[in-house]
């Protein structure tokens, strides 16, 4: 394929609703019962920050890196890696910051092309990509298919630059006006921003950063803590060669790919909805174990900053906690490690400090079965 594809603009006016009833039904139930829940939980922000570090993770694996959860959290509290893990890890945590930056502006003026443009800027900040525009719309011809691939060897050109600033307003105005249900909405608009692929670089995690944004903006999430790239990620083929069909045959290749987002709704819900509710019964547990053994005020707010930071060194967790001293912090983690509650991930040697770590944080976070805690 070596010509630009002229894209239909929205809406699509090709699905048949009818034949979505069922899993239309059963995306919104699930998704309602799991916004319901987290509408509801104090501290909901300290609590699901690890669900948000993992989306980030699992997003940007898909175009590629490598690092896990616990590598994310262990080099941002001071580790030090090899070349190809800073640069992944950079890459995801300018993923979660620019998710943080969303969810803030969601607040005070919605979405908007500036916005998304804004996004894109952190994104692609001081990482691969960053020589690629990073906050403007592209102005040259890219295309998809295999590394170092021609033009000619193509599986998709996406629209010619000339008129991807009329597709983005196209875009946009569906946003705004369409009356279409959130979840439609949200698969509409996703797939149809990766067929626009305004930016020369970051366009797959732009895109599914905004599925949050959508829903929370269209009123179905009460706050932007939903993703998805769990899912795309477990089913990449598909994910990517549904949206990869959406040119070549758009009636029935629609139709298709909002079914499979509503089987991603449905599933990572139902999975979110879990973990939440494991995270939330650990927080409560801890919350009163840590103040009986740190019988500090500040036991409160150290164990809602290993939350966030669940692997952390006594100098990194100090900057997040305003109020007790040195010695005093030294003296709750101390306690802390000896009840259990904390483990020591690795020793201090020389100059290099001890690495404490609250794991039950990193493996609910990944999904995986924790004690009782589990939902």
């Amino acid at each position: 394929m070596s010509h630009a594809y002229i894209l239909p603009q929205l809406p699509i006016g090709h699905l048949n609703l009818s034949s979505l009833f069922d899993i239309f039904g059963q995306a919104v139930g699930y998704l309602s019962r799991y916004d319901g829940m987290i509408s509801h939980m104090s501290y909901a922000n300290v609590m699901l920050s690890p669900l948000l570090a993992q989306e980030a993770v699992l997003s940007s694996k898909i175009e590629g890196t490598q690092s896990t959860l616990d590598e994310v959290y262990t080099l941002e509290a001071g580790e030090t890696g090899t070349d190809e893990q800073t640069r992944d890890v950079q890459e995801i945590l300018n993923y979660r910051e620019a998710l943080r930056y969303g969810n803030k502006c969601l607040r005070e003026r919605g979405i908007t092309l500036g916005l998304i443009r804004e996004i894109h800027k952190i994104l692609l900040d001081s990482v691969r990509g960053q020589n690629k525009s990073p906050g403007l719309i592209r102005t040259t011809q890219n295309w998809i298919g295999r590394r170092g691939c021609t033009i000619e060897e193509a599986s998709y050109v996406p629209p010619s630059p000339l008129t991807v600033e009329s597709y983005l307003e196209n875009w946009q105005h569906h946003l705004q006006t369409s009356t279409e249900h959130p979840l439609l909405l949200a698969a509409i608009l996703h797939a149809q921003f990766e067929l626009i692929h305004p930016f020369n670089d970051g366009n797959g995690r732009i895109g599914r950063l905004l599925i949050p944004l959508i829903l929370t903006q269209k009123g179905i999430l009460s706050r932007p803590v939903f993703y998805l790239s769990e899912y795309f990620e477990r089913h990449r083929d598909t994910y990517t060669g549904l949206l990869n069909q959406l040119h070549r045959h758009p009636g029935s290749a629609w139709q298709e790919w909002v079914r499979f987002f509503l089987q991603a709704v449905q599933s990572q819900a139902r999975e979110n909805d879990r973990r939440a509710t494991a995270m939330l019964r650990l927080h409560t547990e801890l919350s009163q174990r840590v103040r009986e053994i740190t019988n500090s005020p500040y036991g409160g707010p150290l164990l809602d900053a290993i939350f966030e930071s669940p692997v952390f060194t006594k100098s990194y967790i100090c900057k997040r906690i305003d109020g007790p001293a040195v010695s005093s912090l030294q003296r709750m983690i101390d306690l802390l490690t000896k009840e259990g509650i904390l483990t020591v991930k690795s020793q201090a040697r020389g100059r290099r400090p001890a690495f404490y770590q609250l794991r039950e944080v990193i493996l609910i976070a990944e999904g995986n079965p924790i004690r009782y805690w589990q939902y």
